[in-house]
């Protein structure tokens, strides 16, 4: 179930349509192999939170599946950061519920702070409500504990655009 898992989140982090349809299928692979392996339904939840973001699919479903999925997650295992950060995040883009996605977020963070992804969606998510300071900082935090992510980059680049930042950006 854990080298599915594996599988899944390379061919995720790949970004590409094809890398997308194989991940979903390594997720659903280690969910069959061990159901009670909470991981993996935090790649199911991430998928489904990537495919509303970008609109390839009706993004109302999506966030709704990807909320069940890291529900499920916490249920199975409630100390697995990666989840709270996929909920925090379908919460936040189905419900707009801002402060229990922030609430999430910081979850996850206090579960464990070396989860890069879980310092860049804060980021994200205080850009997105004008706190420039505090995603600059998170989004630092984030490229602290993986300087050499492609992805973290990009949304520092995207954070201090937003921060009128542009020659940083």
């Amino acid at each position: 179930a854990y080298e599915a898992y594996l599988r899944g989140r390379y061919y995720w982090h790949t970004y590409t349509e094809d890398g997308l349809a194989r991940a979903i299928t390594c997720f659903y692979d280690a969910i069959a192999i061990d159901p009670q392996f909470a991981a993996a339904y935090t790649g199911v939840a991430d998928y489904f939170n990537w495919m509303g973001i970008t609109g390839v699919l009706p993004p109302e479903e999506c966030f709704q599946a990807a909320k069940q999925a890291a529900s499920k997650a916490i249920e199975l295992d409630d100390k697995l950061a990666e989840a709270y950060v996929s909920l925090a995040l379908a919460t936040w883009a189905c419900e707009w519920d801002h402060e229990t996605s922030r609430y999430l977020m910081q979850q996850a963070i206090a579960l464990n702070d070396n989860y890069a992804q879980a310092h860049e969606w804060l980021a994200h998510f205080y850009s997105s409500q004008g706190q420039h300071t505090e995603a600059i900082n998170s989004m630092r935090r984030a490229l602290r504990i993986d300087p050499r992510s492609p992805a973290l980059h990009a949304m520092m680049s995207f954070i201090l655009h937003n921060a009128r930042q542009h020659s940083e950006a």
